[in-house]
Protein backbone atom coordinates (compact mmCIF):
# COMPACT_ATOMS: atom_id res chain seq x y z
CA UNK A 1 0.00 0.00 0.00
CA UNK A 2 2.96 2.56 1.08
CA UNK A 3 4.34 1.39 -2.05
CA UNK A 4 1.70 2.44 -4.44
CA UNK A 5 1.17 5.71 -2.07
CA UNK A 6 4.72 6.60 -2.57
CA UNK A 7 4.58 5.88 -6.55
CA UNK A 8 1.51 8.00 -6.51
CA UNK A 9 3.50 10.53 -4.99
CA UNK A 10 6.34 10.12 -7.36
CA UNK A 11 4.57 10.69 -10.29
CA UNK A 12 2.90 13.46 -8.72
CA UNK A 13 6.08 15.42 -8.17
CA UNK A 14 7.62 14.76 -11.87
CA UNK A 15 4.31 16.23 -13.14
CA UNK A 16 4.76 19.58 -11.24
CA UNK A 17 8.82 19.28 -11.93
CA UNK A 18 7.19 19.11 -15.38
CA UNK A 19 4.66 21.65 -15.30
CA UNK A 20 6.82 24.42 -14.26
CA UNK A 21 8.00 26.77 -16.81
CA UNK A 22 11.54 27.35 -17.38
CA UNK A 23 11.89 30.50 -19.25
CA UNK A 24 9.87 33.30 -18.74
CA UNK A 25 6.57 34.25 -21.26
CA UNK A 26 7.38 36.45 -24.01
CA UNK A 27 4.64 38.86 -23.53
CA UNK A 28 1.73 38.40 -20.95
CA UNK A 29 -1.23 38.83 -22.05
CA UNK A 30 -3.08 42.34 -20.14
CA UNK A 31 -5.72 40.82 -18.05
CA UNK A 32 -2.80 39.00 -16.43
CA UNK A 33 -0.86 40.55 -13.92
CA UNK A 34 2.53 38.35 -12.99
CA UNK A 35 5.94 40.17 -11.94
CA UNK A 36 8.66 38.33 -11.58
CA UNK A 37 8.46 37.83 -7.91
CA UNK A 38 5.22 36.29 -8.61
CA UNK A 39 6.45 33.85 -10.92
CA UNK A 40 9.23 33.01 -8.35
CA UNK A 41 6.97 32.46 -5.99
CA UNK A 42 4.77 30.13 -7.41
CA UNK A 43 7.39 28.17 -9.27
CA UNK A 44 8.87 27.99 -5.70
CA UNK A 45 6.24 26.82 -4.33
CA UNK A 46 5.25 24.35 -6.74
CA UNK A 47 9.03 22.87 -6.50
CA UNK A 48 8.11 23.08 -2.26
CA UNK A 49 4.51 20.67 -3.06
CA UNK A 50 6.84 18.28 -5.47
CA UNK A 51 9.40 17.59 -2.63
CA UNK A 52 6.97 17.46 -0.33
CA UNK A 53 5.41 14.59 -2.81
CA UNK A 54 8.52 12.67 -2.04
CA UNK A 55 9.34 12.92 1.86
CA UNK A 56 8.27 14.81 5.16
CA UNK A 57 10.31 17.61 5.71
CA UNK A 58 10.44 20.22 8.95
CA UNK A 59 10.82 23.73 8.78
CA UNK A 60 14.38 23.70 9.06
CA UNK A 61 14.78 21.53 5.93
CA UNK A 62 11.82 23.48 4.51
CA UNK A 63 14.33 26.79 4.99
CA UNK A 64 17.38 25.04 3.52
CA UNK A 65 15.55 24.01 0.22
CA UNK A 66 14.08 26.97 -0.70
CA UNK A 67 17.31 28.57 0.57
CA UNK A 68 15.14 31.41 2.77
CA UNK A 69 15.47 32.48 6.28
CA UNK A 70 12.80 30.82 8.55
CA UNK A 71 10.51 33.19 8.94
CA UNK A 72 10.26 33.13 4.86
CA UNK A 73 9.95 28.78 5.23
CA UNK A 74 7.70 29.67 7.73
CA UNK A 75 5.07 31.93 5.82
CA UNK A 76 5.34 28.57 2.98
CA UNK A 77 4.52 25.93 5.63
CA UNK A 78 1.63 28.12 6.92
CA UNK A 79 0.54 28.73 3.94
CA UNK A 80 0.26 25.66 2.64
CA UNK A 81 -0.85 23.68 5.87
CA UNK A 82 -3.64 26.52 5.52
CA UNK A 83 -4.62 25.18 2.28
CA UNK A 84 -4.69 21.35 3.25
CA UNK A 85 -2.30 20.92 1.13
CA UNK A 86 0.16 19.54 3.84
CA UNK A 87 -0.34 18.64 7.29
CA UNK A 88 1.54 17.45 10.22
CA UNK A 89 2.78 14.29 10.19
CA UNK A 90 4.95 13.73 13.52
CA UNK A 91 7.24 15.60 16.11
CA UNK A 92 10.52 15.13 16.28
CA UNK A 93 13.56 15.01 18.56
CA UNK A 94 11.15 15.47 21.83
CA UNK A 95 11.89 15.31 25.19
CA UNK A 96 10.01 15.51 28.72
CA UNK A 97 9.64 19.13 28.39
CA UNK A 98 9.26 19.92 24.77
CA UNK A 99 7.45 18.48 22.11
CA UNK A 100 9.65 18.54 19.02
CA UNK A 101 9.75 19.86 15.99
CA UNK A 102 7.09 19.31 13.56
CA UNK A 103 7.92 17.34 10.10
CA UNK A 104 5.15 17.94 7.62
CA UNK A 105 4.33 15.52 4.87
CA UNK A 106 1.48 15.96 1.87
CA UNK A 107 -1.94 15.26 2.61
CA UNK A 108 -3.63 12.18 1.57
CA UNK A 109 -6.55 14.22 -0.39
CA UNK A 110 -5.54 14.31 -4.09
CA UNK A 111 -8.17 16.72 -4.90
CA UNK A 112 -6.80 19.44 -2.48
CA UNK A 113 -3.72 19.66 -3.99
CA UNK A 114 -4.71 19.72 -7.06
CA UNK A 115 -7.20 22.48 -6.68
CA UNK A 116 -3.98 24.21 -4.86
CA UNK A 117 -1.92 23.99 -7.79
CA UNK A 118 -4.77 24.71 -10.09
CA UNK A 119 -5.16 28.23 -7.96
CA UNK A 120 -1.44 28.94 -7.90
CA UNK A 121 -1.64 28.88 -12.14
CA UNK A 122 -4.45 30.75 -12.22
CA UNK A 123 -3.52 34.61 -13.16
CA UNK A 124 -4.99 37.04 -10.69
CA UNK A 125 -6.41 40.23 -11.90
CA UNK A 126 -5.51 43.50 -10.45
CA UNK A 127 -8.22 44.93 -8.29
CA UNK A 128 -9.73 47.91 -10.27
CA UNK A 129 -9.32 51.42 -7.43
CA UNK A 130 -11.85 53.44 -7.22
CA UNK A 131 -10.99 57.56 -8.11
CA UNK A 132 -11.76 58.22 -4.87
CA UNK A 133 -11.09 56.24 -1.19
CA UNK A 134 -14.30 55.51 0.60
CA UNK A 135 -13.33 57.51 3.68
CA UNK A 136 -13.44 60.78 1.82
CA UNK A 137 -16.61 59.64 0.04
CA UNK A 138 -18.17 59.59 3.24
CA UNK A 139 -16.60 62.51 4.84
CA UNK A 140 -18.95 65.68 4.77
CA UNK A 141 -17.76 68.70 2.68
CA UNK A 142 -15.36 70.73 5.37
CA UNK A 143 -16.12 73.73 6.55
CA UNK A 144 -13.07 76.27 7.00
CA UNK A 145 -12.38 77.04 10.20
CA UNK A 146 -13.98 73.96 12.06
CA UNK A 147 -12.05 71.41 11.49
CA UNK A 148 -9.21 70.04 13.93
CA UNK A 149 -6.77 67.64 12.56
CA UNK A 150 -4.89 66.12 15.77
CA UNK A 151 -1.68 64.61 14.73
CA UNK A 152 -0.80 62.60 17.71
CA UNK A 153 -3.33 59.45 16.42
CA UNK A 154 -4.28 60.96 12.93
CA UNK A 155 -7.74 61.25 13.25
CA UNK A 156 -9.60 64.38 11.85
CA UNK A 157 -12.22 65.48 14.21
CA UNK A 158 -15.18 68.00 13.53
CA UNK A 159 -15.61 71.06 15.75
CA UNK A 160 -19.09 72.07 15.51
CA UNK A 161 -19.82 75.44 15.67
CA UNK A 162 -21.56 76.60 18.97
CA UNK A 163 -24.20 79.69 18.09
CA UNK A 164 -25.14 80.53 21.79
CA UNK A 165 -24.80 83.33 23.52
CA UNK A 166 -21.98 83.53 25.72
CA UNK A 167 -22.15 83.86 28.69
CA UNK A 168 -20.02 83.70 32.00
CA UNK A 169 -19.53 80.35 34.09
CA UNK A 170 -21.54 80.80 37.52
CA UNK A 171 -18.43 80.03 39.52
CA UNK A 172 -16.70 82.76 37.87
CA UNK A 173 -19.32 85.04 38.26
CA UNK A 174 -19.40 84.09 41.56
CA UNK A 175 -15.70 85.27 42.15
CA UNK A 176 -15.44 88.38 39.42
CA UNK A 177 -19.16 89.33 39.28
CA UNK A 178 -21.13 89.35 36.19
CA UNK A 179 -19.63 89.35 32.68
CA UNK A 180 -19.52 93.42 31.46
CA UNK A 181 -20.14 94.73 34.90
CA UNK A 182 -16.77 96.72 36.20
CA UNK A 183 -15.07 95.99 39.32
CA UNK A 184 -13.46 98.59 41.68
CA UNK A 185 -11.11 97.85 44.28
Amino acid sequence: MSAIRNSAKADLAAEILAAIPQSRPVAPAPAKRRTTATERRVKQTKALIAEFATREMIVDEVCFFLGFSHSGARKYVKTLRNAGVIELARYIGGTASYIGKPSFQLSDDQGVVDAFIATLSEPRVAAQRSTVPPAVKDRKPEVPGRHLHIMGDDVPYSVRAWCGTPTRDPLVAAFFGPAGAEVRP
